[in-house]
């Protein structure tokens, strides 16, 4: 089974596309990884459209595929990317978001006190 991460990246879609394209030609009928699990836009006051996207419960360390995108991330002007991991304290974070004010990832830890139904 292995140790699984939930991801997030936040790029531009210029480079979200060109990284898309990529994997989809290298895996054609697109089943190692689906981009569309979570995808939206986001658009900063500069009008720069970046695509956040991520996965859950992902294998995610000792994968060429893996590897393979993160490396365009970082390769990226403007990048934001959190991989939270089983373990309560394994959190990374990178990034390099200094020339935008785009609504970048937020990790968010509350209690759930909904009563429960009788």
């Amino acid at each position: 089974m292995g140790y699984r991460s939930d991801i997030r990246f936040l790029i531009p879609i210029e480079n979200y596309t060109k990284l898309k394209n990529d994997c989809l030609e290298k895996y054609k009928d697109g089943s190692h990884f689906n981009f569309l699990e979570k995808e939206e836009t986001r658009e900063d006051s500069y009008k720069r459209i970046f695509v956040y996207f991520g996965w859950d419960n992902l294998k995610w360390s000792d994968d060429e595929e893996a590897e393979q995108i993160e490396a365009a991330v970082l390769d990226c002007d403007n990048y934001h990317m959190v991989r939270i991991g089983e373990n309560w304290d394994d959190l990374d974070e990178n990034h390099n978001l200094y020339d935008t004010d785009v609504d970048c990832i937020q990790i968010v830890r509350k209690f759930e006190e909904e009563k429960l139904a009788a």
